[in-house]
């Protein structure tokens, strides 16, 4: 299972309601970007992490949040490569353009989405990054977050990572629908690799 990095534009998305990171696994990782202007993070939304946590306080003045996360993935990317799958944690649509760069330019996984983990309320879907010209990059893109958006209304966002993950990694290979069978078997428990891969076939996802 390929570990996740979330970068959370906490001054933008800071309810309780759409963070649940105690569903974030053990070898993910989450950058949590903060200024004075937004509210005090509280213990209760950190109760159950178990990802590594990184906190960063951006000063007040031109140096802007957007600015620090664009910094931030651009180093991660570069640190890990593909061996990552990014998560932009924001309702700041604005992203979407620096996602599809890193997708079209790096051969990597770069998902906008509003929550992370059960949304409590109101479910907010992923934005799919699209790309004029379809590269190999692009379709592999759009069909991770066309899982992640159906999966993430039935399972927790790590859960939905995984399908997700499993099938872009088979995407294209020769008897890619064994392979992907296999693989969820393998990763989950045999009758929810079972019904996850019957869904995925319902909603032509494979």
């Amino acid at each position: 299972m390929i570990p996740a990095i979330y970068l959370l534009d906490f001054e933008n998305v800071n309810s309780q309601d759409f963070l649940d990171l105690s569903t974030l696994a053990a070898e993910d990782e989450i950058h949590i970007f903060y200024t004075d202007h937004c509210p005090k993070i509280s213990l209760d939304l950190l109760n159950g992490l178990q990802a590594r946590l990184c906190v960063h306080h951006i000063s007040s003045g031109n140096q802007e949040v957007d600015m620090h996360i664009a910094g931030k993935l651009g180093y991660l990317i570069c640190r890990y490569g593909n061996t990552r799958n990014y998560f932009i944690i924001s309702n700041d649509k604005g992203y979407a353009n620096l996602a599809e760069t890193f997708v079209k330019e790096e051969d990597v996984t770069v998902t906008l989405q509003a929550y992370i983990g059960k949304i409590r309320e109101k479910k907010e879907e992923p934005v799919i990054v699209t790309i004029p010209q379809k590269t190999q990059a692009s379709i592999k893109t759009e069909l991770n977050n066309r899982i992640l958006s159906v999966f993430a209304q039935k399972y927790d966002s790590v859960t939905a990572g995984k399908v997700a993950s499993t099938v872009v990694r088979n995407y294209g290979k020769k008897n890619s629908k064994q392979l992907i069978y296999r693989s969820l078997l393998k990763e989950m428990k045999k009758e929810t690799g079972s019904l996850i891969y019957n869904d995925l076939k319902d909603q032509n996802l494979i």
